[in-house]
């Protein structure tokens, strides 16, 4: 396979399209659905001149000479900035030029500067000489594995910068969760800690339990990075969060209830939220006692499928949660299952 490599701005590609030589959907057009976030997001990086992957094309010129320009790789970008001009699309008001702000095409007007932000804007091009099936999907294959992809909360680091993703990210560097094993070394690399954080954080912030998707994480540091809703009062969270961590510090220092008996994001999660979402008044101390009776009855249970002859009346909350901690643990009627179970453990042992 050969290979050309160029670079062309936007006027190019708006120039071709506008003679309809651009073609969006050849029959081997990778697959890829873009939300409107993420093409206000990529109209960002446009303003901002960040750096884009390549665009991938592939050049077919007939006998008569007349040249067709088929796009194998970024339709969603070409797209993007074709629904920008056709007044479609608007640029997201989180742009750092307030000039820019919730502005669509035709609101830019006479203002040729900021016009030529778009115009100017350059990809880099590889011109690819063959559309063979084979030979596309292992190019792309190979782009794949010889980079590094970005995990979902690395994309969030580099999207956000308000308040939500500022207090996961200064969680994560308190030594609180590296004595809690939720702050690791390799965690931390690929930023783990702090999407987990995350929906710690939800929790308090939702007041009830919350089935993980990556989307939805999305959408609350979208709706919390700065937060419109009269009813939210930051001061109120923060306290609910830091006694909720200081609850768990409590219990982790009077019975080892983290570092001993709930050491995986599972057992943590089930733990927080019952803390957060049911604790009252029940003392730290207490709630420790009873809690490091269940999971060393649910860890034994796990590995012997056999429960101690006074726990007999626990069987079913003990099986459910055991059950419910395995597979597809974060899916939110596992969570759930896993609180529900731990809620009536609970409550008979402070009998």
């Amino acid at each position: 396979m050969k290979r050309r490599l160029t670079t062309q701005d936007v006027t190019w590609f708006l120039d071709v399209n506008g003679a309809g030589r651009l073609d969006l959907e050849p029959s081997y057009q990778r697959k890829s659905v873009w939300t409107r976030g993420d093409r206000e997001y990529f109209l960002d990086t446009i303003f901002n001149n960040y750096p884009s992957p390549a665009i991938f094309l592939h050049k077919d010129t007939d006998l008569n000479g007349s040249t067709t320009y088929h796009v194998v790789d970024g339709k969603q970008r070409l797209e993007t900035i074709l629904l920008f001009v056709q007044n479609k699309l608007a640029i997201p008001e989180t742009i750092s030029d307030n000039r820019l702000a919730n502005k669509r095409w035709k609101d830019l007007k006479d203002d040729a500067d900021l016009k030529r932000r778009l115009w100017d804007y350059e990809f880099t091009v590889e011109m690819l000489d063959t559309i063979e099936p084979a030979v596309v999907n292992d190019v792309f294959g190979r782009l794949n594995k010889n980079s590094r992809k970005l995990t979902p909360q690395e994309i969030r680091h580099s999207r956000f910068d308000g308040w939500f993703v500022t207090f996961a990210e200064e969680q994560a560097s308190r030594p609180i969760w590296s004595a809690l094993k939720v702050s690791t070394t390799a965690r931390a690399r690929r930023m783990q800690d702090v999407q987990f954080i995350s929906e710690l954080m939800a929790v308090v912030l939702r007041q009830s339990l919350q089935g993980f998707d990556q989307d939805a994480l999305d959408a609350l540091y979208a709706e919390f990075e700065d937060p419109a809703d009269d009813t939210f009062v930051l001061s109120d969270f923060v306290s609910a969060f830091e006694a909720g961590l200081d609850y768990i510090q409590e219990a982790e220092q009077e019975r080892q209830v983290v570092s001993t008996h709930a050491r995986t994001f599972a057992n943590i999660y089930t733990l927080w939220s019952w803390v957060i979402l049911e604790s009252g008044d029940t003392e730290p101390s207490s709630f420790a006692e009873a809690y490091v009776k269940f999971m060393t009855a649910a860890t034994a249970f796990s590995e012997t499928a056999e429960i101690a002859a006074d726990l007999e009346s626990l069987r079913e909350p003990i099986e459910r949660y055991v059950a419910n901690s395995r597979g597809a643990s974060t899916d939110l009627r596992q969570r759930e299952e896993r609180s529900i179970s731990l809620s009536v453990a609970i409550a008979h042992f402070l009998k």
